[in-house]
C-alpha cells in the first residue's frame, strides 16, 4: 500500500522482546498484586496517510482488580491522546507537578 492509493502505511518500530539464546520471544507480564494495575508499551508504529503522519503506541495493561472487565487488555493510543491526558492532569492538579 502506498500514499498515492489513499491507504495507510503502517510500520511497527519496536515491540518489546527478550532474547533467550537464539530465540526471541515476547515478555510475559508478571501477575500484579491484589488491586494493582501494570501498564507498559509493547509496540510503537508509524502510520502515514495522505493527510497526516502519526505515531501510535500499543499499550498492554495487566490488572488484578475485581472492577476491571479482564485481566489483560491491549489498546492502541496516539501521542496526542497522552498530550490531552497530561493537560487534563495539569488542570485538575494545578498545585502538583505533573511530569
Amino acid at each position: 500500500m502506498s500514499e498515492e492509493d489513499g491507504q495507510d502505511r503502517t510500520t511497527w518500530i519496536s515491540p518489546v522482546t527478550v532474547s533467550d539464546d537464539s530465540k526471541t520471544t515476547k515478555r510475559v507480564p508478571s501477575r500484579p498484586g491484589r488491586g494493582e494495575v501494570f501498564a507498559r508499551i509493547i509496540g510503537v508504529r508509524k502510520a502515514v496517510t495522505n493527510y497526516e503522519t502519526y505515531i501510535g503506541y500499543e499499550i498492554e495493561t495487566v490488572a488484578n482488580r475485581d472492577d476491571y472487565p479482564s485481566d489483560v487488555c491491549v489498546v492502541e493510543r496516539r501521542y496526542r491522546e497522552f498530550d490531552w491526558l497530561h493537560k487534563r492532569f495539569q488542570r485538575a492538579y494545578a498545585v502538583l507537578f505533573v511530569p
